[in-house]
């Protein structure tokens, strides 16, 4: 089991230390991948490494073998030369990459069970950071110290009450008001001050034990146990206690991933500001499904010059009491995988709740109110109803800020909204940090663990986040966010190799900005590129047997709403659509077609009279898309024929003919269009075997509804087609 554990240490610490590599130098010339394996060029020789699984958002995963000119070699030979060679960096980057694999074995050898609870899910985040040279590199602990303070090896630890005079109290609250705000918390650890100008501050035990039994020169000395076990989380700072009024984030002397983990004063102040920003707003009203753990104030001690330290600075947390069976980390989610069920359907659900329910409420407080929120998804707990996403709880207050546009509208109102503090962000600075942790880091990662990494389950789902966005870009136009997103080639992300290859500590580095770097991206290169279609007029004609003309138009309000509402009201027609709807419904029905980016209504006429109306839509976007496994490329109909006089006539058959005709000679990419008829519509049925290049494939079940799958082929449909049509 223990030499199991190694290799999988190994193997989970190289795949992020290689999704990271390529991410960072992807635009370099070193660096080259295509479906089958990754190369790295170092001094005129090649190193190859095939993909298990190749993914479109870079969420590879590899195969066990590495190839170096064609000899096998192990990772710890291909970081030697990655390091020595390539980027001839220090030691002390190896040793970190070293200590991240030791780590995650230490954690697999003694892996205790986890409930499917929120702290279980919090206390078995296995792997961490999937992009991360070292992503469990816990540098200045020792390996005792990891089996009593890592979540994944125990579960609770007791806090250390120091004792301190009050005029070595730092805080943005005046003393008086700070030790009122955490009496009920000593009050629940059982402790009591014992002098008036003394108090009692938490603070870890494991920053007690490394450092301040051997400074005591900077306080009494004297100290308590709290009465309580406190459950570890993952940032292994924070320590949460269901019964608690508060959860207690510290500092820790100890570098994670891309920094050392001090509370900076003018972070920790950010709790106290975002909060009174979002009560004085009312902000907690105005998004419904959202929450915030707000970190109001902050204890800090002085030192001999009364400046604050950061390594003894403790964050107060409001406490997350939710149930405990409801709630997950979605980094522990996606880590763990978040593919239940093969069902297409299944897994589509899943996502369309969390764009509705997640990345709607991040969405709506950056475009709509300009508080922009660092949603990375170790700071994302959500709510599972069902199994669905249904709520976004966010944590980590020093992650916030403010749209530039924000400063402009509101720092009148907030004097703390001032571009001087860090964390007024510019347009391209959101493209930067914010795009990174809701879009590159959040979105990317949810669909590469819900496709399971095969990269054409990647693509439905990132075309649907596509859709998503433009969809949501309709209410904000100007909004230069969203157009980045949707139309940029490349994206921006954190470098987090640069970061750790240079030895930089991102917390304190003069340009945080200078790690990130740009990467594909996969919103645009591996999608369908999506446009409203806004062509008025008549768009296709053809001359019938009749001599008739029969056309198709797009649909206008103005010129069509007053027949198109007559014709919902005929019973044969409601009984299928179910939009016997008033005329003001039925506009808003169209105008959502309107604005959206794979539907187009178009009214079918024979000689200038409207006849019908069909619904044309991008099959791959649409809910027939699990049940069909269309092309991206392939169209879909839904369509009615309104005008009475043309029932029981030749005009469904032509006019399915000529649609169908229509949208093969729209795009030559366009391999089939599809139907999704109601089972006992058996005249659209009958039509399938009769016309050239369409057939019956199978019956389903929609949730509202059983139909009938049907299919219309191109190659099948020109080799039918009749010469005289």
């Amino acid at each position: 089991m223990m030499i199991e554990n190694k290799k999988k240490a190994i193997q989970l610490n190289k795949r992020a230390f290689l999704n990271s590599l390529v991410r960072d130098f992807s635009r370099e010339s070193f660096i080259e991948t295509n479906q089958t394996q990754l190369t790295i060029k170092a001094l005129g020789k090649v190193i190859t490494i095939p993909f298990e699984k190749y993914s479109l958002t870079g969420n590879h995963l590899y195969s066990d073998e590495i190839f170096f000119n064609g000899e096998k070699i192990s990772f710890f030979k291909l970081l030697d030369i990655i390091c020595d060679k390539v980027f001839k960096s220090s030691d002390e980057f190896k040793s970190f990459v070293s200590n991240s694999i030791e780590n995650i074995e230490l954690y697999l050898d003694h892996k205790k069970s986890c409930e499917a609870t929120y702290i279980g899910s919090e206390q078995s985040l296995l792997a961490g950071h999937p992009f991360h040279p070292y992503p469990k590199a816990r540098a200045g602990m020792e390996r005792d110290d990891l089996l009593l303070y890592s979540p994944e090896c125990n579960t609770s630890i007791f806090l250390v009450w120091y004792k301190i005079e009050k005029n070595r109290i730092g805080s943005n609250l005046q003393v008086s008001e700070l030790l009122k705000k955490i009496s009920e918390l000593k009050s629940f650890e059982g402790i009591e001050d014992d002098e008036t100008n003394s108090t009692y501050m938490p603070i870890h035990p494991w920053q007690w034990d490394n450092f301040l039994k051997t400074n005591k020169d900077l306080v009494s000395g004297e100290f308590k146990l709290g009465k309580n076990k406190w459950s570890i989380l993952s940032s292994m700072r924070s320590l949460y206690h269901p019964q608690a009024p508060m959860l207690v984030k510290f500092s820790l002397s100890l570098r994670m991933t891309n920094s050392i983990r001090h509370l900076q004063p003018n972070e920790a102040i950010r709790g106290n500001q975002i909060k009174e920003f979002f009560d004085k707003e009312n902000l907690s009203e105005k998004i419904k499904g959202f929450e915030i753990l707000h970190e109001p104030f902050y204890m800090s001690l002085l030192d001999d010059e009364n400046r604050e330290m950061p390594a003894f600075t403790v964050q107060f947390r409001e406490n997350f009491k939710q149930s405990d069976q409801d709630y997950f980390l979605l980094s522990t989610l996606v880590e763990k995988g978040l593919r239940k069920s093969n069902d297409p359907v299944v897994v589509r659900d899943w996502f369309q709740a969390f764009l509705d329910n997640v990345l709607t409420s991040f969405l709506t407080l950056s475009c709509e109110y300009d508080v922009l929120l660092g949603a990375h998804m170790q700071n994302i707990i959500i709510e599972l109803k069902n199994g669905l996403p249904s709520k976004a709880i966010y944590r980590d207050c020093q992650g916030t800020g403010f749209t530039l546009k924000g400063y402009e509208k509101y720092h009148q109102n907030y004097n703390f909204i001032d571009p001087d503090n860090g964390n007024v962000l510019n347009a391209s600075d959101i493209q930067k940090v914010y795009g990174y942790y809701l879009i590159v880091n959040t979105c990317f990662g949810v669909i590469s663990s819900l496709s399971n990494y095969e990269k054409e389950e990647e693509r439905k789902l990132l075309t649907y986040l596509r859709n998503f966005l433009v969809a949501f870009a309709q209410n904000y136009p100007q909004d230069e966010f969203l157009a980045y997103l949707i139309h940029s080639p490349t994206l921006w992300q954190k470098g987090n190799f640069r970061c750790c290859i240079q030895n930089l500590n991102e917390n304190t580095i003069e340009k945080p900005w200078a790690i990130y770097n740009e990467m594909n991206n996969p919103l645009v290169s591996e999608v369908r590129e999506l446009s409203f279609d806004n062509q008025s007029g008549v768009l296709y004609t053809a001359k019938l047997s009749s001599g008739k003309i029969l056309s198709f138009e797009r649909l206008e309000l103005e010129k069509h709403l007053e027949i198109f509402h007559k014709w919902h009201h005929q019973d044969y027609i409601s009984e299928f659509w179910e939009l016997n709807q008033s005329k003001d419904d039925l506009k808003i029905y169209i105008e959502k077609l309107y604005a959206s980016p794979f539907q187009v209504p178009y009214i079918l006429a024979v000689d200038g009279e409207p006849v019908g109306y069909y619904e044309v839509y991008w099959a791959y976007d649409d809910r027939i898309a699990p049940y069909a496994h269309p092309g991206q490329f392939d169209r879909g109909i839904h369509l009615l024929i309104g005008n009475t006089k043309y029932l029981k006539t030749r005009i469904a058959y032509d006019s399915i003919f000529h649609i169908s005709k229509f949208l093969f000679e729209l795009d030559s990419r366009t391999q089939n269009v599809w139907g999704e008829p109601r089972v006992d519509n058996k005249v659209i049925l009958k039509l399938a075997h009769q016309l050239p290049g369409w057939e019956f494939i199978k019956e389903f079940d929609f949730p509202h509804k059983r139909s009938n799958l049907l299919r219309c082929n191109r190659e099948k449909f020109y080799r039918e087609m009749p010469h005289e049509e």
